[in-house]
């Protein structure tokens, strides 16, 4: 970089330096093109720096670092999957030259003091993180109904299968913005996100819009594994924790139904 002023990133050089990029972007020491970060000499000092620091911490060891406290204070170190749609780009500083749907990785720390107070979206799985927009969609509160934002930030949870999942409820509680909850029309996904709520001062469901959501229920209804999905969480969650609204009227709806949507599916 140094001869000749830039230097193009291989696939695992970007990723180790993933938690960079915004900063670097925003300073002119980074360019997203055809597929290649590049960065510019302006990176240098930055690049300089980083390197006399201790090294992050990977993801394994920051998951690690939880325990088994769930009342403990807010996780430090961990990295979470981002991104942003309309003034969540900016807020971000992926814009303009971070691809319009690509994500990056930000320490959780780092992306709650850029979130500007912006909604943040937190999402079930990585296949609607990916595709995840908020065209269709509108948003449940206690006593109101209304249209999904134009511009937020999206969080991939996670994937609890290989890792312990972050306590997001605690993560997210002292967060100046409100959290939107967008998870898979099942009672286990109904259950996730009631189990969040009580711990965030703001927040709402994201469910497809209603004559959309009731095409779904029947769509799922021709599929015998939809409903034997249904069927075996209907077992193993307490449905009487569906109290309150906006929990009691969607649950009302999924037991007439009797069947599970993924969240995938109504993004498709």
């Amino acid at each position: 970089m140094r001869e000749k002023g830039r230097c193009v990133l291989s696939g695992e050089e970007a990723k180790a330096l993933a938690h960079l990029l915004p900063r670097l972007v925003g300073e002119g020491g980074a360019r997203y093109r055809e597929g290649w970060w590049e960065l510019t000499a302006q990176a240098l000092p930055l690049l300089e720096a980083y390197a006399s620091e201790s090294p992050p911490p990977s993801k394994r060891e920051a998951y690690e670092r939880l325990g088994n406290d769930k009342r403990s204070a807010r996780p430090s170190g961990v990295e979470v999957a981002v991104r942003g749609v309309g003034e969540g780009r900016r807020a971000l500083g992926l814009a303009p030259d971070f691809p319009e749907g690509a994500y990056a990785v930000f320490p959780l720390e780092v992306l709650l003091s850029r979130a500007e107070g912006l909604p943040l979206v937190l999402v079930e799985n990585l296949e609607a993180f990916l595709r995840y927009r908020g065209e269709g969609l509108e948003v449940l509160g206690e006593r109101e109904r209304r249209e999904h934002p134009a511009d937020y930030i999206l969080l991939y949870r996670g994937d609890g299968a290989r890792t312990r999942p972050l306590p997001w409820g605690e993560a997210l509680r002292g967060y100046a913005g409100e959290v939107l909850l967008a998870f898979d029309l099942d009672p286990a996904g109904l259950a996730m996100a009631e189990g969040l709520v009580a711990e965030l001062p703001r927040w709402g469901l994201v469910v497809p819009e209603g004559p959309a959501r009731l095409a779904l229920y029947r769509e799922a209804m021709a599929k015998p594994e939809m409903r034997e999905r249904y069927r075996s969480q209907v077992e193993r969650v307490d449905v009487g924790r569906f109290a309150r609204e906006p929990f009691a009227s969607l649950w009302e709806e999924m037991a007439e139904m009797a069947v599970a949507v993924p969240q995938e599916r109504y993004l498709a």
